[in-house]
């Protein structure tokens, strides 16, 4: 599409003016100008293969633009004076900075091979998916959403209340393997329901399906802000805005905006809640009894958190987005003092699908706290450094490992990009998809490899076996024969075609009814 390539090329040239208005107000190697301008480049390319913005390439589209969120939105920010925690070097790229790049590259690179080779091609079955029923969208929806926020509350609030292994540990212990897996098993239901109501949503747009999005949004919010976990509290925004972008091809800039103003002014209250439970020595559960006056405190302190320099108030939602230094510290620490890991920190996926119940010692690494401590940071014993996906690849096996493990999760990413493309069809298992690989490693890309793709090869199979339950392929009908004009309305008797001359007969034949 002609507009799309023109958004491409005004869309660079103003990150370009930016960074170098930045380059020439700042200190020398204050600015990252090549580097931003590279990493944008590659990140916004997309634009220049899509046809609309929910075709086969939309998963590319998503994944690099939190791509350029993790790893380059911080340097923009920066140079614009928004935002502080570049990193300041002399040299044109950095080790971490060709790194990422390459990674951006190899990815785009795998995405086109699989996307190409998986096509849903013109007149193929899959360009008429089946769907599920409409009234089977809102109640199965709800139901999930709801039966996926009582396990999260639960595991949070009443099993693990405090962010500790201990806490984990006994929580789990007490609970038992039986009920563990059930409540594991629930959390997997409260993202996949509310993905099903934002479908429903943008499918119809009518105000009942509009308050039940905002009922998922909001419901996002509060449990999120219970249990303190911020991704949990903004994803009904990015869950609903994902899909109407996804189903209808184009941009809902009024809820775009109103998400962005939204996480702005909420962001601060998140982070300021988690300053209260710390501050006062309280667990979830504690801070759950007196809920009003925590979020009251929380609300008092929005700004305090917010204001001061950068080592002493919370961390801005740019600056908490930030994995570059986590990529910087792996390539310049890993085998020049810390060790690589040789796919250690991986294992846990060959037991993705072996419960605990079969299984009573399954391996699970906290790759995030052995991340800090390996690499001598500063952080508290239960505080969790996520390297990113592209740094716990290098910190296994290097830069082979890295580029090797980017190229492996462009495939899977193309792969499914072109089986759910929505402008071939949509549904809601196409939906699911989609939107539960966005922001399961998508978003996830911050966390770890092995907790991420765990998570959602389980949901996978989950949709998997809804969309056999639910899913219904409409009836292929064919059209109606036209009657004849004459035979409704003429009884007369007809002749013989056997005592007709051969002449007359082929002139009647030929003739016009």
């Amino acid at each position: 599409m002609r507009s799309l390539r023109f958004a491409w090329v005004g869309l660079n040239l103003l990150v370009a003016l930016a960074m170098a208005f930045g380059a020439a107000a700042g200190p020398p190697g204050g600015t990252r100008l090549a580097y931003v301008v590279l990493l944008f480049a590659l990140c916004s390319s997309p634009l220049l293969q899509m046809r609309q913005l929910n075709d086969r390439f939309a998963l590319l589209g998503v994944f690099l633009g939190i791509y350029f969120m993790f790893f380059g939105n911080i340097d923009l920010m920066a140079a614009l004076g928004l935002a502080s925690g570049s990193t300041a070097s002399r040299d044109l790229l950095s080790g971490a900075e060709l790194l990422i790049l390459c990674g951006a590259v190899l990815f785009t690179a795998s995405y086109q091979l699989a996307a190409a080779a998986l096509r849903i091609r013109p007149g193929s079955v899959a360009r008429q998916p089946a769907d599920w029923k409409n009234a089977h969208l809102f109640v199965f929806g709800a139901v999930l959403w709801l039966i996926g926020t009582a396990a999260v509350l639960t595991l949070n609030i009443v099993v693990v209340p405090e962010k500790t292994n201990d806490s984990v540990s006994q929580g789990l212990t007490q609970l038992g393997p039986w009920t563990t897996a059930i409540v594991i098993l629930g959390n997997y239901l409260q993202p996949l329901g509310g993905v099903v109501i934002a479908y429903g949503y943008a499918k119809f747009r009518s105000k009942p399906w509009l308050l039940a999005a905002l009922a998922v949004i909001v419901g996002q919010l509060v449990v999120g802000l219970i249990c303190d976990i911020k991704g949990m509290a903004l994803m009904g925004a990015v869950i609903v805005v994902l899909a109407l972008v996804l189903v209808h091809g184009r941009v809902p800039l009024a809820w775009v905006l109103g998400a962005a103003l939204g996480a702005a002014m909420v962001f601060p209250v998140l982070q300021a809640y988690r300053g209260v439970i710390a501050g006062g020595g309280l667990s979830r559960a504690d801070a759950l009894q007196d809920f009003s006056g925590s979020l009251r405190a929380a609300l008092q302190a929005r700004k305090s958190v917010m204001r001061g320099a950068a080592d002493e108030r919370a961390q801005t939602i740019f600056e908490r987005s930030n994995l570059k230094p986590s990529v910087e510290l792996a390539v310049s620490a890993t085998g020049r003092g810390t060790p690589f890991q040789h796919g250690r920190t991986l294992e846990p996926l060959l037991s993705t699908f072996i419960p605990r119940l079969l299984w009573a010692k399954k391996p699970d690494i906290a790759v995030g706290q052995e991340f800090a401590q390996q690499f001598g940071l500063d952080v508290g014993e239960n505080t969790y450094i996520s390297p990113s996906h592209l740094g716990e690849f290098y910190w296994n096996f290097g830069w082979p490992g890295a580029l090797g493990g980017m190229t492996l999760i462009g495939l899977l990413f193309g792969a499914v990009g072109a089986r759910c493309d929505l402008s071939a069809g949509a549904s809601v298992t196409r939906v699911l998809v989609l939107l539960s690989t966005s922001v399961l490693l998508g978003l996830g890309f911050e966390s770890t490899v092995a907790a991420q793709y765990s998570v959602w090869a389980r949901s996978m199979l989950i949709v998997w076996l809804l969309h056999l339950v639910l899913s219904r392929r409409a009836a292929a009908r064919a059209p109606p024969r036209p009657a004849a004009p004459d035979a409704a309305r003429d009884d007369r008797p007809r002749p013989d075609p056997a005592t007709v001359p051969v002449a007359r007969f082929a002139r009647r034949a030929t003739s016009p009814a």
